[in-house]
């Protein structure tokens, strides 16, 4: 499975019922998969899920 898909997953379960800042979420994420992540990364996951309309 390609490391983004895992990051959007990531991302999803961390925000399901909770607010967290750019940086709080990079944290999270980094403390998550025990491994390190950019910021591109990050980004590039977020505007995924924005175009897939995954937020609410």
């Amino acid at each position: 499975m390609p490391k983004n898909y895992n990051m959007k997953e990531i991302i999803l379960e961390l925000l399901d019922g909770r607010e967290l800042s750019k940086k709080g979420l990079l944290e999270e994420i980094r403390r998550e998969s025990e491994r390190s992540t950019s910021d591109k990364t990050l980004n590039e996951s977020l505007m995924a899920l924005l175009r897939e309309k995954r937020f609410t």
